[in-house]
């Protein structure tokens, strides 16, 4: 059998990515810290009695948290085409969200003084269902694709 998502996805959006836009690395210092807790939780809750293991599956799900971040981190990729924005994601399944450019209401983007230091921010792309908001490597650059 066929997979269709796939095949749909690679002849309908492929063939024309004008840009692909890369996340941060920023994007997993939170939940890399949370994997350490959670190598923290394994001792707790190996090694610890009564509330020290109660921490201990506290952080076991920082852990579980942590590692499902990364993994989101690991396969969304987000594609400018000709019509469409595209957002590919998913870890055991994946799903394709297209937002066409010309529905969008409003792109928005949020830089702090870090996100300026490391060229990273936030571009946010909304329409009247749709908003997406992704921590990116030149928002800039994407977002002047975007406008043109």
């Amino acid at each position: 059998m066929n997979n269709l998502l796939n095949s749909s996805f690679r002849t309908a959006n492929t063939t024309n990515i004008l840009y692909t836009a890369n996340k941060h690395w920023i994007s997993l210092v939170i939940p890399t810290i949370f994997v350490l807790l959670g190598l923290v939780g394994i001792v707790f809750t190996s090694f610890g009695v009564g509330l020290l293991r109660l921490i201990g599956f506290g952080l076991l799900y920082l852990m579980y948290k942590g590692i499902v971040a990364i993994l989101k981190y690991i396969y969304t990729k987000i594609y400018l085409t000709e019509e469409h924005l595209t957002v590919t994601y998913g870890i055991l399944g994946k799903s394709v969200n297209d937002i066409p450019l010309n529905k969008l209401e409003a792109v928005i983007l949020t830089q702090n003084f870090l996100g300026r230091i490391l060229n990273f921010g936030t571009l946010t792309a909304s329409t009247g269902d749709v908003t997406q908001a992704y921590v990116i490597k030149n928002p800039l650059e994407l977002r002047s694709k975007i406008i043109k």
